[in-house]
């Protein structure tokens, strides 16, 4: 039976996080607080994601402590800044936990963050990216390293579920190969997809003019169905213009870095018909999930903006997720906090399902948003990538 975390918050308080699957206990709260470790980017180029995940997991935090903590223990953040430094990463870990730290938060990136898990590692606290979506992470650290995000073969698995009830029997990729994850992605989707591979282009990370791709496009007519366009935004948004101005108006699927509310603006609202991606979550449109609404609106009042990317649902979420184990676990220990982390399951969360974990990564619904006819972002449906 599914559980909603959020609804065991609103009906128990948050201090009984997850009472619906277990009784609520008191907390082992011997230094007066739990003392969560933060070592994230604050600046340097990787900032945009780690300051957005962050502030949703302390968002949730905030939620928490309004209603008295953990068993009435309250969480208390100590921070440090990576600078976008993998080697600075493990130094800001290792200064954070001889401050008090107990548990740590790392980086959205395993390149990024590895140092600072393998530091919480050697000092036996558990590690815990939100938004990290790399299944090769926890096992290269140890046994109290989870990432929360929705996985890369998830997604990929996901966007191939969409695109086989879709019926496109024949996909031109489209893939920016700097990118590990732009290639993993692939393979996945690769592996799954029911139908033929007509083409696949190669695009350039610094590439600004597509006609000579979306011309191959062009010259194939109708023997394409649809186009799996794998790169970020706002390269995209330069794709998908280019694509439409060459009269070329067939269905395209991308990947959560599609999400960026200045997508629409880039492109425009008519281009934009029967262009959908897959992310974790639904935040940018209206007709929100209550609880995501929320976040959102608590967002913007406490800093100033929408949020500015997808990291703030995992971050979100995953504060949830470690919460609850924390409460279940009863105390800081790592193999406690692990444990009762590797029992939730079917757990219904504002914006998806976290169905397992496996391997310390977790197993999870996808969702597929698409555009309006005024180019407001849409709630597709809901995808099972298992």
């Amino acid at each position: 039976m599914f559980r909603n975390i959020l609804a065991a918050f609103t009906a128990i308080g948050l201090a009984t996080l997850g009472a619906g699957q277990a009784s609520a206990q008191s907390f082992d709260c011997a230094g007066g607080a739990i003392t969560i470790g933060m070592a994230k980017a604050q600046t340097g180029g990787f900032a945009f994601f780690d300051n957005v995940d962050a502030r949703g997991a302390l968002i949730a935090i905030e939620q928490i402590n309004e209603k008295g903590g953990i068993g009435g223990c309250p969480i208390k953040v100590i921070r440090g800044d990576t600078q976008s430094d993998p080697a600075k990463a493990r130094q800001v870990a290792e200064e954070l936990i001889a401050q008090g730290a107990q548990l740590l938060i790392v980086p959205a990136d395993f390149d990024i963050g590895v140092g600072a898990s393998q530091a919480a590692q050697a000092a036996g606290i558990l590690s815990f990216s939100c938004a990290a979506s790399s299944t090769a992470w926890t096992q290269a650290v140890g046994p109290h390293h989870f990432t929360a995000a929705i996985t890369i073969e998830d997604s990929g698995k996901a966007q191939a579920v969409f695109a086989n009830q879709k019926g496109w029997k024949r996909m031109y990729v489209v893939v920016n190969a700097a990118f590990n994850f732009f290639t993993a992605l692939e393979k996945t989707f690769r592996d799954n997809f029911a139908g033929e591979i007509v083409a696949t282009d190669t695009v350039a990370n610094d590439a600004t003019d597509y006609s000579a791709n979306v011309s191959k496009i062009r010259r194939l007519g109708d023997k394409v169905d649809a186009v799996y366009l794998n790169d970020y935004f706002p390269h995209v948004g330069t794709f998908i213009r280019q694509l439409r101005a060459a009269g070329v108006n067939l269905p395209i699927l991308g990947n959560s870095t599609f999400s960026s509310k200045a997508l629409p603006k880039v492109v425009g609202a008519k281009a934009l018909s029967n262009v959908y991606y897959i992310a974790q979550g639904f935040y940018e449109g209206r007709n929100l999930d209550p609880a995501v609404a929320d976040l959102v609106k608590r967002y913007e009042k406490k800093y100033g903006t929408f949020p500015e990317n997808l990291n703030v649902l995992p971050g979100y979420q995953g504060m949830l997720l470690l919460a609850d184990a924390l409460r279940k676990a009863g105390s800081v220990d790592a193999a406690k906090i692990s444990a009762a982390l590797s029992s939730q399951t079917n757990v219904a969360l504002p914006g998806s399902t976290l169905y397992r974990w496996k391997n310390r990564h977790p197993v999870r619904s996808a969702t597929v948003i698409g555009f309006d006819a005024k180019g407001e972002f849409v709630k597709v449906q809901s995808v099972d990538p298992r």
